[in-house]
């Protein structure tokens, strides 16, 4: 298996995968800062697998009424490196807890770290602080489905990693070569092309005159 971090992929073949419009992809670049290099240019880059399930991640909190500025703070915020993990042990077929949750509001019982807008990152609950907007939901490996939702405090949305990973790796699957080239294979590509279009016919046999 190719390796999931590697950045190979094309915007083209990120919104294919992920199921976001290339719009809105877009507007997530450039008005959130989403993928933004160092450098805070958002322009054009490659991608890898752990990307775009990241990105899918998102599109589904959104379509679970997250706001798309909040849903790419969670994602992206101080809990990211866990949900990177969580995506490579996924890819590479490794023990992971793949269940990732959220509820509305500051969940103070729950045994989610509560998830900090100001800051971006999730805060322990007790912690002194304002109350936060959403509650982050991690079941650790070797707890319960069921131990989960009851240290719970309101109605959880848990969102399943293991069928992102794959819902991404049958759409990449699904992609023609071209949209996935490295820019040595598209380089290669066009020049075998061009080549091919002015190569001179053979020469037919006898067609010369005696």
């Amino acid at each position: 298996m190719l390796d999931p971090t590697e950045k190979r992929y094309t915007t083209s073949a990120v919104v294919a995968a992920s199921g976001v419009k290339p719009v809105t992809f877009h507007a997530w670049r450039a008005r959130h800062g989403l993928f933004a290099t160092e450098d805070g240019d958002s322009s054009w880059r490659r991608f890898s697998k752990i990307d775009i399930c990241l990105v899918r991640l998102i599109y589904i909190l959104t379509i679970h009424g997250i706001d798309a500025k909040d849903a790419i703070s969670i994602v992206m915020g101080g809990d990211l490196v866990k949900t990177q993990l969580s995506f490579v042990c996924i890819f590479h077929g490794e023990a992971v807890e793949p269940i990732f949750g959220f509820l509305k509001g500051d969940a103070t019982t729950s045994g989610g770290d509560a998830f900090d807008m100001d800051t971006g990152k999730p805060a322990k609950k007790g912690a002194a602080r304002a109350p936060a907007v959403f509650t982050i939901v991690r079941a650790d490996l070797g707890v319960s489905l069921g131990d989960l939702m009851s240290d719970t405090n309101g109605v959880v949305t848990l969102i399943d990693l293991r069928k992102i990973v794959l819902d991404v790796q049958e759409s990449l699957n699904a992609l023609d070569e071209p949209v996935i080239a490295t820019k040595e294979e598209t380089h290669r590509i066009v020049f075998e092309a061009a080549a091919k279009a002015f190569a001179l016919p053979p020469e037919i046999e006898g067609s010369e005159d005696e």
